[in-house]
């Protein structure tokens, strides 16, 4: 399926942007999501003024709008542990857009000798998952500086002393 979001066209699953209405303002077309993604490329945009280097997102989603909407402010951003029903829309997007700086590592058996040799860098990144748990262990590592983004999970709040919670949305730094 294809969607209009801001004048660009996103190949994205049926079950994602799904359109919403307002009693009174039915010709009006809302699609969920879009605001609370577009204000999580902002923060993360923002992110930029910390010398951030890296963006790293695990199992993307959406035809891959985060990352596509980031890609023209950072020169690396690696899509990891994507599900293949995503990675069609994402890699035709990708194509669409004419994007450069995105790498997709399907590869998962071996993400953890890409970190320990230096392909996957962590230090000055943002991570961005949906999930705490899609964030294998041994990559969020404490002696490096980083951002996380991800919705609230048990084992965040025991690893992280400090996070802070994006008003109106599950999503917490």
């Amino acid at each position: 399926m294809i969607i209009n979001i801001n004048k660009k066209n996103y190949h994205v699953n049926h079950n994602e942007f799904s359109t919403k209405t307002i009693q009174g303002l039915e010709n009006l077309r809302l699609l969920n999501n879009v605001g609370l993604f577009e204000r999580l490329v902002s923060l993360i945009i923002e992110f930029k003024a910390c010398n951030i280097q890296n963006l790293l997102f695990f199992d993307t989603d959406h035809g891959g709008f985060i990352p596509i909407e980031a890609s023209p402010f950072f020169d690396n951003i690696t899509l990891l542990k994507t599900k293949s029903f995503n990675l069609v829309n994402i890699n035709d997007n990708i194509k669409l857009h004419n994007i450069k700086n995105i790498t997709i590592i399907d590869d998962q058996s071996n993400l953890s000798t890409d970190y320990n040799n230096n392909v996957i860098n962590i230090n000055k990144s943002i991570i961005f998952a949906n999930n705490f748990s899609d964030i294998p262990s041994d990559i969020l590592d404490d002696s490096k500086d980083y951002f996380l983004i991800c919705k609230i999970h048990i084992d965040l709040i025991k690893k992280y002393k400090y996070t802070f919670r994006l008003k109106k949305s599950e999503y917490y730094i």
